[in-house]
């Protein structure tokens, strides 16, 4: 098949099966992960690992119907990879690092082996829902590849079962030609004949990444392999992007909150990273000066 690079957006589809008894999120998400690369500068362990959590904080924020609600994807690890971070902000943003960017191993075939790089560790999605603190569920990983991980997380955490396949393919350059996944989930009245028909056509599927480089439409994939004589219906397209809300301005707040104390024991520039798009903001000497003018102005003690 024809690859179609040239049309390839990023993109969320939610939908429902079988007369409401399955829900379903599929992206594209080859140009968010792309984006991730080049900011991070990643490795193509760290890629693939932060790529296949981007696209699980895509999917797993498009269940959430409130638009002021977000949802972060946490992986602790012990391993060589330590794990990433990925935050999903309605409507399709996501944003995210990975905590050992440098990391390759000289055996080529060890960099795709995710589970074992990352060992014993959690995974913890936090949901903040504008309560009075965030809901968080943690885990232990099952595997390290993600998505058995996030399926894990929602049988256990929320008794939802449920279908997750994450993917990140590389060429040799490292370049991402696609990047994607699926999360389809089995509702309350859903019937075991219909189960079962899901669970078969999921298991002939080849891997999804491999589909979206050789130029298939999800709704192709969705109709002739995912629900396979089976009836859907997309009900959303949303477009998805990696978007960073940081400024300037949130880095002098961010100061501001160290305090007149800790401010005047600065000395020179100091020179904030942000973590999700590496940005760096410089603040000179008299930059200080003014924040601290202006804690001054309103009161505010050294502490």
């Amino acid at each position: 098949m024809k690859r179609q690079m040239a049309n390839r957006k990023d993109i969320v589809l939610r939908g429902m099966a079988c007369n409401n008894q399955f829900r379903f999120f599929v992206a594209d998400t080859t140009g968010i992960v792309q984006t991730a690369m080049e900011l991070h500068k990643l490795a193509p362990a760290p890629g693939l690992l932060l790529g296949r959590t981007l696209t699980a904080a895509l999917l797993m924020g498009s269940t959430i119907k409130d638009e002021s609600n977000s949802l972060t994807v946490n992986i602790e690890a012990e391993g060589a990879l330590k794990g990433c971070i990925a935050i999903y902000e309605p409507i399709g943003q996501v944003r995210g690092y990975a905590k050992n960017v440098t990391f390759f191993d000289e055996t080529i075939s060890n960099n795709w082996q995710i589970g074992k790089l990352l060992g014993a560790g959690t995974l913890s999605i936090i949901k903040d829902l504008k309560l009075k603190a965030p809901v968080t569920g943690t885990i232990e990983l099952l595997t390290g590849e993600v998505g058995d991980d996030i399926a894990s997380y929602y049988l256990n955490s929320e008794q939802v079962p449920s279908a997750v396949s994450l993917g990140v393919l590389f060429n040799r350059e490292g370049k991402v030609l696609a990047a994607g996944g699926y999360l389809i989930q089995q509702l309350p009245a859903a019937d075991p004949k219909n189960v079962d028909k899901l669970r078969s056509n999921l298991a002939e599927t080849p891997y999804i990444t491999d589909l979206l480089d050789m130029g298939t439409d999800w709704k192709e994939l969705l109709e002739c392999m995912i629900f396979k004589q089976m009836d859907f219906t997309i009900m959303e397209e949303i477009p998805a992007m990696y978007h960073c809300p940081c400024s300037r301005e949130r880095f002098a707040r961010a100061l501001r909150l160290l305090g007149k104390a800790e401010l005047k024991s600065m000395t020179g520039c100091i020179s904030p990273v942000c973590h999700y798009c590496n940005k760096q903001y410089d603040f000179s000497p008299e930059d200080i000066s003014r924040i601290i003018s202006s804690l001054e102005e309103k009161g505010e003690s050294d502490d």
